[in-house]
């Protein structure tokens, strides 16, 4: 089998030879840790949720969500990372890059709440860690 990101890689080296450009063949680029903030998977077995916090409708299998804080903004790129998380995830829990789970498996959430977020539903543990008790 022909490599051909190898011979369009070797071919953009030679181009930027002796150019104020470095070309670099298959970057590793997971050396920095990354952190999904939450991810919902839906289970073969158990009862559905009975009431669902707003905008957490239509969950899909395979649910990514960005949790931004009153302190913090929702911004282009926070969503361009949440795409970046979402095209990582689908890669790990697919068999292989050759057989990809549907896209429609995949449902991406940006969460921005006030000071209080899911104060209903979580009572006491916003509370606790709004005090700095948690």
């Amino acid at each position: 089998m022909i490599d051909w990101h190898r011979i369009f890689g070797l071919a953009l080296t030679d181009l930027f030879t002796n150019s104020n450009y470095h070309v670099e063949l298959e970057k590793d680029v997971s050396t920095q840790q990354q952190f999904l903030d939450v991810v919902i998977v839906e289970q073969t077995e158990g009862p559905p949720v009975a009431s669902l916090p707003d905008g957490l409708d239509n969950l899909a299998k395979h649910n990514l969500l960005t949790y931004k804080s009153h302190q913090e903004t929702l911004d282009k790129w926070a969503l361009k990372e949440l795409v970046g998380y979402y095209i990582a995830y689908r890669k790990l829990v697919s068999p292989d890059l050759n057989h990809l789970r549907p896209e429609e498996e995949f449902q991406l959430y940006a969460a921005v709440c006030g000071q209080h977020p899911l104060s209903g539903q979580l009572g006491e543990i916003v509370d606790q860690a709004s005090s700095g008790r948690l």
